[in-house]
Parts: C-alpha cells; structure tokens; sequence
C-alpha cells in the first residue's frame, strides 16, 4: 500500500480495516486489477504503483466505517468499492 494515500493505516495495529483479515482480503481481491494499470502503463515491477493508488487518496479505511462487514461477502463489497474507485482514474 502506497503510504501517502492511507499513511495512518500502515502500521497502526488496531482502528484500521487494512490490519484485518477483511481489509486484507480486499487488497488481495484488488491487486490484480492494480498490478495490470501498472502493466498497462508499461511498469512491470510496480515502481510508479503510487499512481495506480492514487484514486484511494482520502478513502476510509477505518474500522469505524465499515463497522458491521465481514466475512466474504464484507471483502468482495469494500473490494468493489476499491475498484470502483480505480475506475475513475484518467488514463
């Protein structure tokens, strides 16, 4: 994860989905489609994976705000939120 979109999240150890088994699972469920806009943009080891991630600038990823979501079915939708914000990216 890029550390200057979610920079409070990386190594807090509690208040943050991304140090859950549910934030985790949504960045595995999302990297793909990550790791290709990288491939795309002709960056095959990810050195500019910042830019990708951009998009996910100001996302909460708070415990808080996804209080109640778990299991699967809680990664698959914070993925699809993830991914609909790749989405919006300008080529």
């Amino acid at each position: 994860m890029h550390k200057n979109y979610v920079p409070r999240c990386l190594g807090a150890s509690r208040g943050y989905i991304l140090t859950k088994t549910l934030g985790f699972s949504a960045l595995m469920k999302t990297f793909p489609k990550v790791h290709l806009r990288c491939l795309i943009h002709q960056d095959v080891l990810g050195n500019e994976i910042g830019k990708q991630l951009k998009p996910w600038e100001g996302f909460d990823f708070s415990s808080k705000a996804w209080e109640g979501i778990s299991g699967e079915a809680g990664a698959a939708k914070l993925a699809g939120d993830l991914e609909s914000k790749l989405n919006k990216l300008i080529q």
